[in-house]
């Protein structure tokens, strides 16, 4: 899967510098309407997902897991749960993960104006357990998760770019390198052997999080 994120980093890389073709780009590779993922959910419901995740990723910076280490991430990182885009069983999800960070408190952070702040953002998945014995559901984060974009100026910026590479690039990506792949509010996606690449690499080893 190394491999695969390398070559994926390789082609968004790519995606992006060819701003002048970006509208058309877009425009072909954006996901039709016919096939984006519907979901009924209610801003509670949405609520408290996101709410389950900031716990999530909390514990994920406490507990030191990859991309969050204490080389960048500590207490003070705000946590911002950017999108959530489901599958159509809401028991698997897409995570817009956007972390705000303070820069003084970077172990290593080069010239980086050390009272500033930056923003890191990039997608993760979820699935949606159910525990029968006690009668609760549980979102365990998969180990994959997709490109870093770091140090973004501005929220937006950093929100342009994760949302670009997974609703429009991951299917410029499949187009370039011949092989059949979709952006993730495409509701292929779910089925797809991307996405069963994703649940082959396991879950985070960290303890899971009850939904509220």
């Amino acid at each position: 899967m190394k491999n695969l994120r390398f070559l994926f980093l390789i082609v968004i890389t790519s995606f992006f510098y060819q701003c002048d073709n970006t509208d058309k780009i877009v425009k072909k590779y954006r996901t039709k309407n016919e096939f984006k993922a519907s979901t009924t959910l209610s801003k509670a419901d949405y609520a408290l997902d996101s709410t389950a995740f900031v716990n999530i990723f909390r514990q994920m910076i406490n507990h030191e897991v990859e991309p969050y280490t204490r080389d960048v991430c500590n207490e003070k990182t705000k946590i911002i749960i950017d999108s959530i885009i489901y599958n159509s069983n809401r028991n698997y999800a897409a995570l817009f993960v956007i972390m705000n960070i303070y820069n003084g408190d970077m172990r290593f952070r080069g010239d980086m104006d050390p009272n500033a702040w930056h923003f890191d953002g990039t997608i993760h998945f979820a699935e949606k357990i159910y525990d029968s014995i006690e009668n609760k559901y549980y979102w365990k984060i998969f180990d994959y998760h997709g490109t870093d974009h770091i140090n973004g100026e501005t929220y937006e910026k950093i929100s342009k770019i994760v949302r670009m590479e997974n609703l429009v690039g991951r299917s410029y990506a499949a187009d370039k390198n011949n092989y059949n792949g979709y952006n993730v509010d495409d509701y292929r996606f779910w089925t797809s052997k991307m996405f069963k690449r994703v649940q082959n690499e396991g879950y985070i080893k960290i303890d899971d999080c009850i939904i509220p």
